[in-house]
């Protein structure tokens, strides 16, 4: 996800507890321009999820509009632009 100054879309989102341990690991297997950063939930809380710097998506296919990456997985797979 990228963190806009505008209101944001509503994207669905996987909770996961993780451990301190597991955190430190994800973080060393990301790639440059990804980080933990805080994601706001429609409740108003917050939680720690994975942000790309704007750098990361110059040029690639904004897929906000499937509301997730899972279903722009789905629609991928029924040959869905």
């Amino acid at each position: 996800m990228i963190r806009t100054k505008e209101p944001a879309a509503e994207i669905d989102v996987e909770i996961w507890a993780v451990s301190a341990q597991g955190l430190a690991d994800i973080l060393a297997k990301e790639p440059a321009g990804l980080c933990i950063g805080k994601v706001q939930l429609n409740d108003g809380s917050e939680v720690l999820g994975v942000l790309g710097e704007p750098w990361v998506v110059e040029g690639e296919k904004d897929i906000t509009a499937y509301g997730g990456w899972r279903n722009y997985i789905a629609g991928c797979k029924n040959n869905q632009p």
